[in-house]
């Protein structure tokens, strides 16, 4: 299964919202929460799949309260429904338990992103560039962090990089070629725009981005 964006990503939907999306391979460490109750009631309303998704984690910290499991799975809740403050909190709880865990470093650097402390997204996601379950992740989302914070020669290293671990991820060749866009490398942009498009040919953002930048106009994200 790839680890990339490209299994749960909405091809229409804007770079800001893309680099929030929780990858499958990422979390499949705390998954589990999923399992208790939440699928067997997904034609419920969406107020009410929340309801019972946070009762199935609360149920997993109240019956394994010295597991990161349940605090990570309600940090990660929140990561996903745009209350990273309150990420932060299970998130810091699970890390009181193991501090080294790299799912831990990954949510964090998550919420932080959404925090816009993109410094404090690097430095969570850094160290889990060697590790072979988060190596496309943590590149991916570093080169999201430098991109937004503007500095796009580094956010072309690091997409460049997360696309040796997966060349096939169109997500990441369309951001690079954001990325490119913006640092002056049209050619560049264009080349990853193509590759994105070989892959993925009614592909939205990508359509939209290369309309931009065949016209010489601005990018906005």
């Amino acid at each position: 299964m790839e680890s990339g964006l490209n299994q749960d990503i909405d091809k229409g939907i804007s770079f800001k919202k893309a680099v929030l999306i929780i990858i499958g391979a990422a979390v499949a460490a705390i998954a589990v929460f999923t399992a208790v109750g939440y699928a067997f009631f997904w034609r419920t309303v969406p107020e009410q799949r929340q309801d019972i998704e946070l009762n199935s984690v609360d149920y997993i910290i109240e019956a394994k309260p010295d597991s990161v499991e349940g605090y990570l799975a309600k940090g990660n809740y929140y990561i996903r429904n745009d209350q990273p403050e309150e990420a932060l909190k299970w998130i810091d709880k699970a890390a009181e338990i193991e501090p080294d865990n790299k799912a831990v470093q990954f949510n964090r650097g998550l919420a932080y992103m959404q925090l816009g402390k993109y410094d404090e997204a690097i430095k969570n996601m850094e160290p889990l560039t060697d590790d072979k379950v988060f190596d496309f992740d943590a590149e991916y989302f570093m080169g999201a962090a430098y991109y937004l914070k503007g500095d796009f020669p580094k956010a072309i290293e690091k997409f460049e990089l997360a696309l040796v671990y997966n060349p096939a991820s169109a997500d990441a060749h369309v951001f690079l070629a954001k990325a490119c866009y913006k640092n002056g490398e049209k050619e560049k942009a264009d080349q990853h725009l193509s590759k994105a498009l070989a892959m993925v040919p009614d592909y939205d953002e990508a359509l939209e981005v290369k309309k931009i930048i065949d016209a010489g106009g601005q990018l906005t994200d």
